[in-house]
Protein backbone atom coordinates (compact mmCIF):
# COMPACT_ATOMS: atom_id res chain seq x y z
CA UNK A 1 0.00 0.00 0.00
CA UNK A 2 3.05 2.71 0.84
CA UNK A 3 3.89 2.75 -2.85
CA UNK A 4 0.77 3.47 -4.13
CA UNK A 5 0.11 6.19 -1.35
CA UNK A 6 4.06 7.79 -2.82
CA UNK A 7 2.01 7.09 -6.16
CA UNK A 8 -1.19 9.02 -5.34
CA UNK A 9 -1.33 11.14 -3.00
CA UNK A 10 -5.05 11.70 -2.77
CA UNK A 11 -5.45 8.28 -1.21
CA UNK A 12 -5.35 7.60 2.20
CA UNK A 13 -4.23 4.17 4.18
CA UNK A 14 -7.48 3.76 5.37
CA UNK A 15 -8.97 3.79 1.45
CA UNK A 16 -6.07 1.60 0.10
CA UNK A 17 -6.65 -1.14 2.50
CA UNK A 18 -10.33 -0.88 1.80
CA UNK A 19 -9.77 -1.28 -1.56
CA UNK A 20 -7.36 -4.20 -1.25
CA UNK A 21 -9.73 -5.85 0.95
CA UNK A 22 -13.03 -5.53 -1.74
CA UNK A 23 -10.30 -7.19 -4.44
CA UNK A 24 -8.93 -10.30 -1.76
CA UNK A 25 -13.19 -10.97 -1.40
CA UNK A 26 -13.13 -10.65 -5.35
CA UNK A 27 -9.68 -12.50 -6.18
CA UNK A 28 -8.28 -15.74 -5.32
CA UNK A 29 -4.87 -16.58 -4.12
CA UNK A 30 -3.40 -18.67 -6.52
CA UNK A 31 -0.47 -20.59 -3.91
CA UNK A 32 1.51 -22.72 -7.10
CA UNK A 33 1.26 -22.35 -11.01
CA UNK A 34 1.06 -25.56 -12.66
CA UNK A 35 -0.33 -24.73 -16.07
CA UNK A 36 1.81 -23.98 -19.17
CA UNK A 37 1.31 -21.89 -22.02
CA UNK A 38 3.18 -21.27 -24.96
CA UNK A 39 3.61 -17.52 -25.76
CA UNK A 40 6.19 -17.41 -28.15
CA UNK A 41 5.44 -13.72 -29.68
CA UNK A 42 6.12 -12.54 -26.33
CA UNK A 43 7.75 -15.54 -23.80
CA UNK A 44 7.80 -13.05 -20.36
CA UNK A 45 3.98 -12.84 -20.66
CA UNK A 46 3.37 -16.39 -20.32
CA UNK A 47 3.54 -16.37 -16.21
CA UNK A 48 0.34 -13.97 -16.45
CA UNK A 49 -1.54 -16.24 -18.61
CA UNK A 50 -0.25 -19.60 -16.59
CA UNK A 51 -1.79 -17.98 -13.54
CA UNK A 52 -4.64 -16.59 -15.04
CA UNK A 53 -5.46 -20.15 -16.28
CA UNK A 54 -4.61 -21.97 -12.83
CA UNK A 55 -7.14 -19.08 -11.10
CA UNK A 56 -9.41 -19.55 -13.54
CA UNK A 57 -9.45 -15.86 -14.27
CA UNK A 58 -12.30 -13.94 -15.66
CA UNK A 59 -10.07 -10.56 -15.42
CA UNK A 60 -6.31 -9.70 -15.85
CA UNK A 61 -5.36 -6.37 -15.81
CA UNK A 62 -2.82 -5.05 -17.99
CA UNK A 63 -0.59 -2.23 -19.91
CA UNK A 64 0.69 -4.72 -22.06
CA UNK A 65 -0.07 -4.20 -25.79
CA UNK A 66 0.35 -8.53 -26.68
CA UNK A 67 -1.78 -9.48 -23.90
CA UNK A 68 -4.16 -7.11 -24.51
CA UNK A 69 -4.13 -8.05 -27.88
CA UNK A 70 -4.94 -11.41 -27.12
CA UNK A 71 -8.71 -10.75 -26.64
CA UNK A 72 -8.97 -10.40 -30.23
CA UNK A 73 -6.10 -11.75 -31.93
CA UNK A 74 -6.17 -14.97 -34.67
CA UNK A 75 -3.20 -16.28 -33.45
CA UNK A 76 -3.15 -19.73 -32.39
CA UNK A 77 -1.69 -18.70 -29.25
CA UNK A 78 -4.74 -16.18 -28.60
CA UNK A 79 -7.29 -18.92 -30.03
CA UNK A 80 -6.13 -21.08 -27.38
CA UNK A 81 -5.96 -18.85 -24.52
CA UNK A 82 -10.33 -18.06 -25.72
CA UNK A 83 -10.63 -21.93 -25.71
CA UNK A 84 -8.59 -22.19 -22.30
CA UNK A 85 -10.50 -19.13 -20.33
CA UNK A 86 -13.62 -18.50 -22.33
CA UNK A 87 -14.87 -15.94 -20.05
CA UNK A 88 -11.47 -14.28 -19.81
CA UNK A 89 -11.40 -10.34 -19.98
CA UNK A 90 -7.97 -8.63 -20.44
CA UNK A 91 -8.41 -4.92 -19.44
CA UNK A 92 -6.18 -2.19 -18.93
CA UNK A 93 -6.50 -0.71 -15.00
CA UNK A 94 -8.40 2.47 -16.16
CA UNK A 95 -11.00 0.18 -18.42
CA UNK A 96 -11.38 -2.23 -15.20
CA UNK A 97 -11.92 1.04 -12.96
CA UNK A 98 -14.47 2.52 -15.64
CA UNK A 99 -16.48 -0.81 -15.83
CA UNK A 100 -15.83 -2.63 -12.10
CA UNK A 101 -15.06 0.87 -9.50
CA UNK A 102 -18.37 1.72 -8.63
CA UNK A 103 -19.43 -1.58 -7.67
CA UNK A 104 -15.69 -1.89 -6.09
CA UNK A 105 -16.11 1.85 -4.65
CA UNK A 106 -13.21 2.47 -6.33
CA UNK A 107 -12.60 6.12 -7.90
CA UNK A 108 -11.52 6.09 -11.48
CA UNK A 109 -9.38 9.45 -11.03
CA UNK A 110 -8.09 8.52 -7.87
CA UNK A 111 -6.42 5.68 -9.23
CA UNK A 112 -5.29 6.32 -12.77
CA UNK A 113 -2.90 8.35 -14.21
Amino acid sequence: GAHLLDRFPSLSSERVDVVLARLRFVGEFVRRVRSRFSLTRDPRDEKFIELAIDGQATILLTHDADLLSLVEAHSDAAKRLRQRLPKLQILTPARFLDKYGPMLGIGHREWVE
